[in-house]
């Protein structure tokens, strides 16, 4: 079901940043490429934290790139389960892909945009290693 959401969203507003990072084929200039691009999501991150935005969904899926070419960039799409929350304030509900969640997230804890940061954190990991960070039936021996 994922691959076909994730298909179909392509084919209307072009590239996610997951298939973007799985097909480019420039190996010399992978990791600088994804450092930029991950440099523009996270500005866009803080920007939105900023406005104390969270946006409580955020996976590889959810971020578009322009086009497929070494300039296209990324832009956060699908904002829908987005919440606005005060300093201090924090919210408990769960959304989107679990592999992309915080441990509090996943625990059923409060949370804040920092699970952002953690969901930005697999985004940066998927796109340089080119997995997942946590693969079921893989285990460190």
């Amino acid at each position: 079901m994922q691959n076909f959401k994730n298909n179909k969203i392509e084919e209307l507003y072009g590239l996610t940043v997951e298939t973007y990072a799985l097909n480019f084929t420039k190996k010399t200039d992978n990791e600088m490429r994804m450092r930029d691009i991950g440099l523009k999501i996270a500005q866009a991150l803080e920007f939105i934290h900023e406005f104390g935005i969270v946006v409580r969904d955020l996976d590889s899926g959810k971020i578009l790139m322009t086009d497929n070419s070494n300039i296209g960039f990324p832009r956060i799409a699908n904002l829908n389960k987005a919440i606005l929350l005060g300093p201090h304030e924090k919210t408990e509900d769960l959304y989107g892909d679990i592999r992309f969640k915080a441990p509090e997230v996943v625990q059923g804890k409060k949370y804040d945009s920092k699970a952002d940061c953690w969901s930005f954190g697999v985004i940066m990991f998927l796109m340089l290693a080119k997995h997942h960070p946590f693969r079921e039936g893989v285990t460190d021996d």
